[in-house]
């Protein structure tokens, strides 16, 4: 199990730095809407809950990297769309996503942890924003 979890991660963090937001071929849309055919219906809730927990934490340990990789090699690139875009805009898409699965009933896990995670995103993409126009 735990190495199926770190080629995820690693599929996942690739995805997010660097797939640009498409709410039908991303990687972590099609993940979160996998399950197997003969699973149940509690299966496939516990399996799209530890799954969307997975992403979170991808998430918030990329968001949380300042003055690293991810940064200096988005002040790089003379692209208009670095890193940091395709990851804010991939964020966007998880989060309307998470609102879906949480509105439709198919998480599992605590609303309490993900309003905080979605109020964490709006402030960290906030404080980036005003980062950046400083």
């Amino acid at each position: 199990r735990k190495p199926v979890l770190d080629f995820m991660r690693i599929l996942l963090m690739d995805s997010l730095l660097n797939v640009p937001a498409s709410s039908n071929t991303h990687l972590m849309i099609l993940l979160l809407e996998f399950c197997p055919d003969d699973a149940t219906l509690e299966q496939k809730k516990r399996y799209q809950s530890e799954l969307v927990e997975h992403i979170m934490n991808i998430v918030l340990m990329l968001g949380n990297e300042d003055d690293t990789h991810l940064s200096s090699r988005d002040r790089e690139s003379q692209r208009p769309e670095g890193q940091i875009s395709t990851l804010m805009e991939n964020v966007v898409l998880f989060c309307r996503t998470l609102l879906l699965k949480l509105y439709n009933g198919s998480f599992m896990g605590d609303s309490k942890v993900l309003i905080e995670f979605l109020a964490d995103q709006i402030m960290m993409t906030l404080e980036k924003g005003r980062t950046q126009k400083e």
